[in-house]
Protein backbone atom coordinates (compact mmCIF):
# COMPACT_ATOMS: atom_id res chain seq x y z
CA UNK A 1 0.00 0.00 0.00
CA UNK A 2 1.40 3.10 -1.09
CA UNK A 3 1.83 6.27 1.02
CA UNK A 4 -0.75 8.14 -0.58
CA UNK A 5 -3.76 5.53 0.15
CA UNK A 6 -1.81 5.01 3.57
CA UNK A 7 -2.89 8.48 3.75
CA UNK A 8 -6.70 8.62 2.76
CA UNK A 9 -7.24 5.88 5.73
CA UNK A 10 -6.09 8.15 8.13
CA UNK A 11 -7.36 11.07 6.97
CA UNK A 12 -10.81 9.06 6.64
CA UNK A 13 -10.54 7.40 10.16
CA UNK A 14 -9.56 10.20 11.69
CA UNK A 15 -12.68 12.30 9.93
CA UNK A 16 -14.51 9.32 11.61
CA UNK A 17 -13.39 9.79 14.97
CA UNK A 18 -14.29 13.24 15.32
CA UNK A 19 -17.76 12.75 13.98
CA UNK A 20 -18.22 10.07 16.15
CA UNK A 21 -16.85 12.65 18.96
CA UNK A 22 -18.82 15.74 17.54
CA UNK A 23 -22.10 13.31 17.46
CA UNK A 24 -23.86 14.08 20.51
CA UNK A 25 -27.14 12.60 22.03
CA UNK A 26 -30.20 14.52 22.52
CA UNK A 27 -29.59 14.22 26.29
CA UNK A 28 -25.72 15.75 25.83
CA UNK A 29 -26.94 18.20 23.50
CA UNK A 30 -29.51 19.51 26.23
CA UNK A 31 -26.74 19.04 28.88
CA UNK A 32 -24.60 21.62 26.91
CA UNK A 33 -27.27 23.66 26.61
CA UNK A 34 -28.71 24.06 29.87
CA UNK A 35 -24.64 24.72 31.23
CA UNK A 36 -24.18 27.44 28.85
CA UNK A 37 -27.82 29.23 29.03
CA UNK A 38 -28.05 28.57 32.81
CA UNK A 39 -24.51 28.93 33.87
CA UNK A 40 -22.30 32.27 33.78
CA UNK A 41 -21.79 31.83 29.97
CA UNK A 42 -24.67 33.42 28.70
CA UNK A 43 -25.12 36.34 30.89
CA UNK A 44 -21.33 36.91 30.67
CA UNK A 45 -22.00 36.78 26.29
CA UNK A 46 -24.89 38.55 26.26
CA UNK A 47 -23.50 41.72 28.07
CA UNK A 48 -20.52 41.74 25.20
CA UNK A 49 -23.20 41.38 22.27
CA UNK A 50 -25.34 44.24 23.83
CA UNK A 51 -22.26 46.39 24.27
CA UNK A 52 -22.41 47.09 27.64
CA UNK A 53 -20.12 49.91 28.46
CA UNK A 54 -19.21 49.26 32.35
CA UNK A 55 -19.03 45.58 31.12
CA UNK A 56 -16.66 46.14 28.43
CA UNK A 57 -14.08 48.68 30.79
CA UNK A 58 -13.87 46.07 32.97
CA UNK A 59 -11.83 43.95 30.34
CA UNK A 60 -7.94 44.67 29.94
CA UNK A 61 -8.66 43.35 26.12
CA UNK A 62 -7.98 45.64 23.57
CA UNK A 63 -10.44 44.21 21.54
CA UNK A 64 -13.40 45.50 23.94
CA UNK A 65 -12.05 49.22 24.23
CA UNK A 66 -13.93 50.75 21.56
CA UNK A 67 -17.55 51.18 23.02
CA UNK A 68 -19.10 53.17 19.97
CA UNK A 69 -18.19 50.21 18.07
CA UNK A 70 -20.11 47.68 20.20
CA UNK A 71 -22.94 49.91 20.38
CA UNK A 72 -23.59 50.21 16.49
CA UNK A 73 -22.28 47.17 14.71
CA UNK A 74 -25.31 45.88 15.04
CA UNK A 75 -26.58 48.50 12.21
CA UNK A 76 -24.18 47.57 10.13
CA UNK A 77 -25.38 43.44 9.76
CA UNK A 78 -28.06 42.91 6.91
CA UNK A 79 -31.07 41.88 8.69
CA UNK A 80 -31.07 38.18 7.42
CA UNK A 81 -28.05 37.80 9.58
CA UNK A 82 -28.86 39.42 12.39
CA UNK A 83 -31.69 37.32 12.72
CA UNK A 84 -29.76 33.84 12.00
CA UNK A 85 -26.75 34.74 14.41
CA UNK A 86 -27.75 37.50 16.70
CA UNK A 87 -31.01 37.46 17.58
CA UNK A 88 -31.43 33.77 17.93
CA UNK A 89 -28.86 33.61 20.26
CA UNK A 90 -31.69 35.28 22.65
CA UNK A 91 -34.56 33.97 21.33
CA UNK A 92 -33.11 30.34 21.99
CA UNK A 93 -32.41 30.60 25.51
CA UNK A 94 -34.20 29.98 28.21
CA UNK A 95 -36.50 32.71 28.75
CA UNK A 96 -36.07 32.95 32.34
CA UNK A 97 -32.60 33.82 31.60
CA UNK A 98 -33.12 36.25 28.33
CA UNK A 99 -35.19 38.44 30.79
CA UNK A 100 -32.72 38.66 33.59
CA UNK A 101 -29.66 40.07 31.00
CA UNK A 102 -32.58 42.46 29.12
CA UNK A 103 -34.09 43.80 31.06
CA UNK A 104 -31.84 45.46 34.42
CA UNK A 105 -30.00 46.73 31.03
CA UNK A 106 -32.46 49.23 30.09
CA UNK A 107 -31.71 50.69 33.32
CA UNK A 108 -27.88 51.61 32.15
CA UNK A 109 -26.54 54.82 31.21
CA UNK A 110 -24.96 55.13 28.17
CA UNK A 111 -22.10 58.05 27.65
CA UNK A 112 -24.83 60.00 25.29
CA UNK A 113 -28.03 60.26 24.51
CA UNK A 114 -27.48 58.94 21.00
CA UNK A 115 -26.06 55.79 22.63
CA UNK A 116 -28.42 55.33 24.85
CA UNK A 117 -30.99 55.42 22.23
CA UNK A 118 -29.37 52.76 20.22
CA UNK A 119 -28.52 50.73 23.13
CA UNK A 120 -31.78 50.65 24.53
CA UNK A 121 -33.96 50.61 20.62
CA UNK A 122 -32.13 47.16 20.44
CA UNK A 123 -32.86 45.37 23.41
CA UNK A 124 -36.61 47.35 23.50
CA UNK A 125 -36.47 45.04 20.03
CA UNK A 126 -35.15 42.08 21.50
CA UNK A 127 -37.64 41.83 24.33
CA UNK A 128 -40.63 42.41 21.97
CA UNK A 129 -39.25 39.64 19.88
CA UNK A 130 -38.45 37.31 22.88
CA UNK A 131 -41.37 37.78 24.77
CA UNK A 132 -44.14 38.80 22.67
CA UNK A 133 -43.67 37.73 19.38
CA UNK A 134 -42.02 34.14 20.24
CA UNK A 135 -44.56 33.47 23.80
CA UNK A 136 -41.44 34.23 25.75
CA UNK A 137 -43.91 34.54 29.02
CA UNK A 138 -45.29 31.14 28.08
CA UNK A 139 -42.07 29.01 27.75
CA UNK A 140 -41.39 30.98 31.03
CA UNK A 141 -44.46 28.95 32.70
CA UNK A 142 -43.28 25.65 30.18
CA UNK A 143 -39.85 26.03 32.01
CA UNK A 144 -41.47 26.56 35.90
CA UNK A 145 -43.38 23.77 34.96
CA UNK A 146 -40.04 21.45 33.89
CA UNK A 147 -38.07 22.87 37.13
CA UNK A 148 -40.88 21.22 39.41
CA UNK A 149 -41.13 18.31 37.25
CA UNK A 150 -37.65 17.38 38.00
CA UNK A 151 -37.01 18.87 41.85
CA UNK A 152 -39.63 17.08 43.61
CA UNK A 153 -42.77 20.22 43.06
CA UNK A 154 -40.85 21.51 46.68
CA UNK A 155 -40.76 24.98 46.34
CA UNK A 156 -37.61 25.71 48.27
CA UNK A 157 -36.27 29.75 49.67
CA UNK A 158 -34.38 30.05 46.78
CA UNK A 159 -36.43 28.88 44.08
CA UNK A 160 -39.11 31.37 45.58
CA UNK A 161 -37.05 33.94 45.53
CA UNK A 162 -35.88 33.43 41.41
CA UNK A 163 -39.81 33.21 40.66
CA UNK A 164 -40.34 36.48 42.44
CA UNK A 165 -37.51 38.19 40.49
CA UNK A 166 -38.43 36.99 37.01
CA UNK A 167 -42.02 37.85 37.61
CA UNK A 168 -40.76 40.88 39.33
CA UNK A 169 -38.39 42.11 35.97
CA UNK A 170 -41.48 41.04 33.73
CA UNK A 171 -43.70 43.53 34.78
CA UNK A 172 -41.19 46.14 35.39
CA UNK A 173 -40.82 46.26 31.41
CA UNK A 174 -42.66 49.22 31.53
CA UNK A 175 -41.16 51.78 33.69
CA UNK A 176 -37.58 50.76 32.51
CA UNK A 177 -38.59 51.87 28.94
CA UNK A 178 -37.64 54.59 27.24
CA UNK A 179 -40.36 57.55 27.00
CA UNK A 180 -41.29 57.36 23.61
CA UNK A 181 -40.69 53.58 23.22
CA UNK A 182 -41.82 51.10 21.02
CA UNK A 183 -45.84 51.09 21.42
CA UNK A 184 -45.33 47.30 21.76
CA UNK A 185 -43.86 47.90 25.00
CA UNK A 186 -46.42 50.47 26.18
CA UNK A 187 -49.91 50.36 24.63
CA UNK A 188 -52.50 47.89 25.80
CA UNK A 189 -51.70 44.93 23.31
CA UNK A 190 -48.51 43.57 25.20
CA UNK A 191 -50.33 43.46 28.47
CA UNK A 192 -53.20 41.56 26.92
CA UNK A 193 -50.57 39.57 25.43
CA UNK A 194 -49.00 39.29 28.74
CA UNK A 195 -51.79 37.86 30.80
CA UNK A 196 -53.15 35.63 27.78
CA UNK A 197 -49.88 33.92 27.52
CA UNK A 198 -49.83 33.37 31.53
CA UNK A 199 -53.63 32.04 31.38
CA UNK A 200 -53.39 30.09 28.44
CA UNK A 201 -50.22 28.18 29.57
CA UNK A 202 -51.01 27.86 33.05
CA UNK A 203 -54.43 25.70 31.94
CA UNK A 204 -52.07 23.62 30.04
CA UNK A 205 -49.92 23.22 32.78
CA UNK A 206 -53.48 22.41 34.91
CA UNK A 207 -54.44 19.70 32.43
CA UNK A 208 -50.98 18.19 31.72
CA UNK A 209 -50.70 17.83 36.09
CA UNK A 210 -54.49 16.65 36.76
CA UNK A 211 -53.42 13.86 33.81
CA UNK A 212 -50.79 12.89 35.25
CA UNK A 213 -51.74 10.04 38.16
CA UNK A 214 -48.78 9.47 39.64
CA UNK A 215 -47.84 13.01 40.47
CA UNK A 216 -49.62 15.37 43.19
CA UNK A 217 -51.13 18.01 41.53
CA UNK A 218 -50.31 20.63 44.02
CA UNK A 219 -46.43 20.30 44.41
CA UNK A 220 -46.23 19.87 40.17
CA UNK A 221 -48.26 23.17 40.13
CA UNK A 222 -46.61 24.80 42.68
CA UNK A 223 -43.78 27.14 40.64
CA UNK A 224 -46.81 27.64 38.00
CA UNK A 225 -49.21 29.33 40.41
CA UNK A 226 -46.88 31.39 42.29
CA UNK A 227 -45.30 33.15 39.12
CA UNK A 228 -49.09 33.72 37.44
CA UNK A 229 -50.20 35.12 40.99
CA UNK A 230 -46.97 37.33 41.00
CA UNK A 231 -47.17 38.81 37.58
CA UNK A 232 -50.91 39.13 38.04
CA UNK A 233 -50.30 40.81 41.86
CA UNK A 234 -48.05 43.05 40.66
CA UNK A 235 -49.55 44.17 37.91
CA UNK A 236 -52.70 44.77 39.27
CA UNK A 237 -50.81 47.14 41.58
CA UNK A 238 -50.01 49.49 38.91
CA UNK A 239 -53.42 50.67 38.62
CA UNK A 240 -54.33 49.53 34.86
CA UNK A 241 -55.11 46.81 33.56
CA UNK A 242 -54.92 48.70 29.90
CA UNK A 243 -51.24 49.05 29.92
CA UNK A 244 -48.41 46.39 29.89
Amino acid sequence: MNGHMKGQQIAIHGSTEIISVLSLSHDERESWRRAFYHGPAFPTMSKILLGSIWFLFTIPLPCFGWPDIALKWLRQIHNTARKEVYDSFFVRGPPTEVIQALVPALSQNENSKEDHNIFCLNIERLLVLCLLENKGVGQIVAEFMFFNKHNDGVLNPDRTIFISRVAQLLASVPDKARMGASSALTSSYPFSSVVSQLLVRAEEAAIESSANKDANEQDTLSSVLLFVGEVLSRVSRRGSTGKF
